[in-house]
């Protein structure tokens, strides 16, 4: 007792109070109920941290550090859970905005790449001074010493880029002491063991991108590449397959804290007095706790069927909101026993106004006073003039095109895709970004279905379940417009067609493929201005997001499975993936001047819309190989660079391009090659002889590029004019799908025999095994 009273009379120096106020002082948790986040960005925002790090989290088996807390502690977070402090992940910088000395590994590629993984110990760092190398963090799977010959080594210094003396002469002396990553080396020259660490491979010579020999494996690799390649799709769970998918860890989680929250609840003291009892049980409106504890997995099904009911009944009232006031539709939802939806639509009372207005179309069709599609077939008023009205040479072209794209032999009479496609004007803006997003989660999903299934494309098989994409991108709007195709065509056939879809089309042909302005399409097929409007805009994405299926990015095979005789006898090779070019059409100009700045086009001199265009040695364009619309200031290589269309060329692979383009360092990045004709120096009167001879090969084989170009702009009409400022997303809807038809003519091959008949499209060569003279399977 007496020393504990000496001990308490001790004097406290302040260095002493600065290490107690440090080691009692705890950041305060955050507060937050793990059962109702439904989200990994949920989740991500409420702890205040990145997507990524979410998959970093290992739970421990002791509990947290800080009293009254007795969630699971996570690892590497100083043995608190996660709720109670957030540094399980290294940052890159500080709170005062400095580099982080520890921040390693900040890029958060996965767990594999952290300091220490599955308890092992912390591998040794990387001798390099790449900061790209400090993002992806430390190599559990293998390290590789420096030379021991001093050349080897020094030339592995200069490859590696260290500048810093002390840390070159610590390196000399002793070279196997000190390590590079893997992910330095080339991929060709690294191999993996059976228990999936990286080795170099046996080689009498490595040869890097550039064609520069070694006696040894060089460490100068593309670092990006390895990530896009190999670390990327070994990575995290974020959005996989368009859904977005809480980590593991998260389930056990929320069963503990519920389980300590259903504990806390039972073994609350009551009050001593009778009275005091009876009212707090009578004012106590929650159901009686159980007394046995539900299991995690008993837990979670309970709490998905409640979330179910909850999200039936929130889809019905927003469905029954939108029908009211488009259709006045009533529709109903109810949890079957098998936790299916069903959907029930009903339609009050328009039966009538659908018998008055196809009674007013059959009159306007026996008058004979209006165009239709019917006068397009043999002995009507434009069977002579079809392929001047339409995208294709004659009736029965235009009849097989219509029947693919609206997909008729897959389907029941009447509930084709372009049959019942909704009124542009009849769409929210909301709904229209709803759908968009919609559609690229379905084709997403259909491109990671089918690399996990190993087929080797990105994009699966051209027109690869078309009817299935489609139906996915509908589903994804059914809590707006309809549950399915079936509830479409309900909803669609209840408000009276003024047409039919055959006619629409047509409708889209006058204005893109004749330039004939709406007002006068209007007068010509007797409808109103606001439904040629509603056609034109509805027709225009219809054939962007149905032809985008039908073409995707070809696969390396498909590429040389057909490939050009003639490219192969002037290079060489068959390594040319793209021919990319740009096109600029004039606009008008605008009154603002900072919007007539940004339009204003140095090489026209006038104000432009740019797009950049990409096809194969035979012409055949796809929809990731057409860009968005720029504005004509934008120049190529930045263009080039914002769009990311060089993404889609397999490593490897080579890209033709102009002498504007002037994009080596990003093909340099992603890989691939670039083959561009040399300009003339300033000084230079005489280009050398084999700048000549690349310039010849390079125009020689640009032909086909330039061909596409003017097929489509000879076949939009709509581009003769300057593109109007309130049209600038239509036109750059047109400009899309006008390539993408584009692909239904012949190919153009230069070592043909000139035969016309029977030959096939450029599709049917690069997507359905079509085969034509002139071509040679690589």
């Amino acid at each position: 007792h007496k020393k504990a009273t000496d001990n308490d009379a001790r004097p406290t120096t302040p260095l002493l109070q600065q290490r107690q106020q440090i080691k009692y002082t705890t950041m305060p948790p955050i507060s937050i109920n793990l059962a109702d986040i439904r989200s990994r960005n949920e989740l991500a925002d409420q702890l205040g941290v990145h997507n990524k790090a979410l998959d970093l989290v290992t739970l421990l088996s002791t509990p947290c550090k800080n009293f009254g807390c007795n969630l699971s502690a996570a690892a590497n977070n100083h043995n608190q859970c996660i709720l109670c402090n957030q540094r399980w992940y290294p940052r890159e910088f500080n709170s005062d905005g400095s580099k982080n000395k520890y921040r390693r590994g900040y890029g958060l590629y996965g767990p594999q790449y952290m300091r220490s993984y599955r308890g092992s110990s912390p591998p040794k760092t990387c001798a390099c001074e790449s900061e790209l190398c400090q993002k992806i963090g430390y190599s559990h799977d293998g390290m590789f010493c420096f030379p021991a010959d001093d050349s080897k080594c020094k030339t592995a210094m200069r490859l590696l880029g260290i500048q810093s003396p002390d840390h070159k002469a610590a390196i000399t002396n002793n070279p196997r002491h000190n390590y590079i990553a893997p992910w330095h080396f080339h991929r060709n020259h690294l191999t993996t063991k059976s228990d999936g660490r990286w080795a170099i491979q046996n080689m009498e010579k490595f040869t890097d991108n550039e064609g520069k020999t070694f006696g040894f494996a060089p460490p100068n690799g593309n670092i990006q590449q390895f990530i896009d390649q190999v670390i990327l799709p070994m990575g995290h769970n974020i959005c996989r397959g368009g859904f977005d998918i809480l980590p593991k860890w998260f389930t056990e989680l929320t069963a503990k804290q519920a389980n300590i929250q259903q504990h806390d609840a039972c073994s609350t003291p009551l009050p001593k007095s009778k009275v005091a009892r009876v009212i707090s049980t009578l004012s106590a409106a929650k159901p009686r706790p159980l007394r046995k504890r539900e299991s995690p997995e008993k837990a979670e099904i309970r709490e998905l069927k409640e979330k179910l009911r909850e999200n039936a009944a929130m889809f019905e009232a927003k469905l029954n909101s939108a029908l009211e006031e488009n259709h006045n539709l009533k529709a109903t939802v109810k949890v079957l026993e098998d936790d299916k939806l069903q959907l029930s639509i009903k339609v009050n009372g328009l039966e009538r106004r659908i018998k008055e207005l196809e009674q007013k179309i059959e009159k306007l069709e026996k008058e004979g006073k209006v165009i239709s599609y019917d006068d397009l077939k043999p002995g009507g008023t434009l069977a002579n003039s079809v392929k001047d009205f339409t995208f294709f040479p004659n009736y029965i072209c235009n009849e097989a095109f219509l029947d693919v794209i609206n997909h008729t032999s897959a389907r029941p009479a009447g509930k084709g895709v372009c049959e019942n496609m909704k009124r542009y004007h009849h769409m929210k803006v909301g709904e229209r970004v709803k759908y968009n997003d919609g559609l690229r989660e379905a084709l997403r999903a259909r491109k990671e279905k089918a690399a996990e299934a190993g087929t080797g494309t990105e994009a699966g098989g051209a027109g690869e379940d078309l009817d299935e994409i489609t139906v996915e991108a509908m589903e994804v709007d059914d809590d707006l417009t309809g549950a399915t195709v079936d509830d479409a065509a309900m909803i669609d056939s209840s408000r009276g067609r003024k047409m039919h879809w055959k006619t629409e089309y047509l409708v889209y042909c006058f204005f893109a493929r004749c330039n004939i302005s709406m007002t006068r399409i209007a007068a010509l097929f007797g409808i109103g201005r606001i439904l040629v409007h509603d056609i034109v805009y509805a027709w225009a994405n219809m054939l962007c997001d149905t032809l985008a299926a039908l073409f995707p990015t070809p696969t390396r095979s498909e590429m040389l499975r057909a490939y050009p005789k003639s490219v192969i006898k002037k290079f060489g090779h068959a390594h040319i993936f793209m021919l990319l070019d740009a096109t600029e059409i004039f606009a008008e100009v605008a009154s603002m001047k900072s919007v007539n700045a940004i339009l204003y086009s140095a090489y026209k001199h006038h104000s432009t819309m740019k797009w950049l265009v990409g096809c194969d040695p035979i012409g055949t364009v796809w929809n990731e190989s057409i860009s968005d619309g720029y504005p004509g200031a934008i120049s190529d290589p930045i263009q080039t660079l914002v769009t990311d269309i060089l993404a889609q060329i397999p490593f490897g692979c080579a890209v033709e391009v102009d002498k504007g383009f002037l994009i080596e360092n990003e093909c340099i990045l992603l890989g691939i090659h670039c083959i561009r004709p040399m300009k003339m120096l300033k000084g230079q009167t005489q280009q050398s002889k084999e700048d000549v001879a690349l310039t010849q090969k390079v125009g020689k084989t640009r032909i086909p590029i330039e061909q596409v170009n003017g097929q489509m702009k000879g076949s939009a009409s709509f581009f003769d004019k300057r593109i109007r400022l309130d049209q600038v997303g239509l036109a750059d809807l047109i400009c899309r799908s006008s390539y993408l038809l584009q692909n239904f003519k012949l190919g153009f091959i230069q070592q043909h025999d000139g035969k016309t008949t029977n030959r096939p499209c450029k599709a049917e060569i690069r997507w359905y095994d079509g085969k034509d003279d002139g071509l040679f399977d690589v």
